[in-house]
């Protein structure tokens, strides 16, 4: 009779796997797992690497990821995406969406930066409207102070 836990004993499994599972031409799910018996990792998404991106549309194409346990849209990233400290036998599950257009440094400064340049904007629309108000009133004579 075989014991089924000798049998097992010397299988060995990569520290780091990745699946992938296409969604659309456009989109793809990837599971970044940490095998590694011990240490915490950083784990790198090659864009390259995804199967179902064709190869021309590899190169310098803007990616926005997604996680997906966690609910939030992490930004929009060209060639690859590194995934800090990722914990023994914990794994990162992302969904990469093939962007539109071509991306520069500053158009991907601004998505990711879009929600801090939306109220710096509203902050500035609202000085000015105030000191429009201020100056209407003074020049009527009505001081209102609050």
């Amino acid at each position: 009779m075989i014991n089924v836990r000798d049998e097992y004993k010397h299988i060995r499994v990569p520290a780091f796997q990745y699946l992938y599972k296409p969604l659309s031409p456009l989109k793809t799910a990837v599971l970044m797992m940490n095998s590694a018996a011990t240490s915490a990792a950083e784990l790198t998404l090659e864009f390259a690497k995804v199967p179902g991106f064709s190869e021309g549309e590899r190169r310098g194409t803007p990616y926005r990821v997604y996680d997906v346990w966690n609910h939030r849209d992490l930004g929009v990233f060209v060639g690859h995406y590194t995934a800090k400290q990722v914990a023994s036998h914990d794994a990162v599950f992302l969904i990469i969406t093939k962007t539109t257009g071509a991306a520069t440094n500053s158009s991907i400064y601004a998505i990711q930066h879009m929600p801090s340049l939306l109220t710096s904007t509203l902050i500035l629309v609202v000085l000015v409207v105030a000191l429009s108000w201020c100056r209407k009133a003074i020049s009527a004579g009505k001081r209102k102070y609050t």
